[in-house]
């Protein structure tokens, strides 16, 4: 068993606690991905929270950190920076395709997206729950759409073929994000508001738009996004059911969000429990869908962005 999933926040969050990659005590580490399945591509995002200037510094901070740590573990770990990095055989290998999470870790600058990219940055997510220079996210009140700067982001981004990433986006931002886009927009870790009404899940209408241009929608496994509260398997299925229906079954997969959220679903207590999650999909939707969910649908997206 294979697994792509669109989401994390181990990266900066072992870097914060003193720990390795391999090892770390959260919900992933590289260690429980090589264990509990057969190679994996796993995106990790680096991810602060905002604060005046200084912002792309904190960045590059955490690359040199996970520069460090892919040296020592050179023998688990295979940078994702284009097609052929995927075509190859990740099999006992994690895959890491590095992400920004909050476009204010571009300072305003385009020459510094451009230098994250040189880095081995392969995806933004344009936006966190705030207002930065590219947009508002989703706690914003009375939300404005794309700025002139975060068009001119999304068009850089499509130039340079890096994936651009519309979970945590406003509504405005969002919509202005999918017109403007000339490559498929991802959501790598959002649910489905048909089914719980959070602010940060997706609208059948959001859905469809993402399966509509072949982009893809991971599923998030923090229970105040999946019921609110506390959640098991039933209601994690109900939202990947909606997901399935609304964005097709080309277009869903995982985005767990692991290390960070704050709690886990039950039985769900990090990633080596996915394997079950995998069983019940199968059950419910088939083995060509689990298949699709668990690995082919994010793996197909970005082959198709990165070139």
């Amino acid at each position: 068993m294979f697994l792509a999933d669109a989401h994390c926040d181990t990266l900066t969050k072992a870097l914060g606690a003193g720990e390795g990659l391999y090892d770390f005590g959260g919900h992933l580490n590289f260690r429980r991905l090589t264990g509990a399945f057969d190679g994996c591509l796993q995106f990790m995002a680096i991810y602060y929270k905002a604060r005046p200037g200084g912002m792309s510094g904190l960045a590059h901070d955490a690359l040199d950190f996970f520069d460090n740590q892919a040296r020592k573990n050179g023998h688990t770990v295979r940078r994702i920076l284009c097609r052929d990095d995927l075509e190859a055989d990740l099999r006992g290998r994690v895959g890491v395709l590095l992400s920004l999470e909050g476009g204010e870790l571009l300072d305003g600058s385009l020459e510094n997206l451009r230098a994250f990219y040189e880095r081995g940055v392969r995806s933004v997510c344009l936006t966190w729950s705030v207002r930065n220079e590219l947009g508002d996210g989703t706690s914003v009140e009375e939300p404005h759409g794309l700025t002139d700067f975060g068009k001119e982001v999304v068009r850089e981004m499509n130039t340079k073929r890096m994936i651009v990433d519309v979970s945590h986006a406003s509504p405005p931002t969002f919509w202005d994000a999918v017109e403007l886009s000339a490559a498929p927009v991802i959501a790598s870790h959002s649910n489905a508001y048909g089914i719980y009404p959070h602010r940060r899940n997706l609208t059948d209408a959001q859905l469809r738009a993402i399966g509509g241009m072949k982009g893809f929608v991971g599923f998030n496994m923090y229970p105040e996004f999946i019921a609110g509260g506390e959640a098991g398997e039933d209601m994690m299925i109900r939202h990947i059911g909606r997901m399935l229906d609304m964005a097709g079954e080309d277009c869903v997969g995982l985005g767990c969000d692991f290390d960070g959220i704050e709690r886990t679903p039950d039985g769900y207590g990090s990633v080596s429990e996915l394997p079950k999650l995998y069983r019940r999909v199968e059950k419910e939707f088939g083995t060509d869908v689990a298949a699709k969910v668990f690995w082919g649908n994010l793996v197909r997206v970005v082959k198709e962005i990165l070139g």
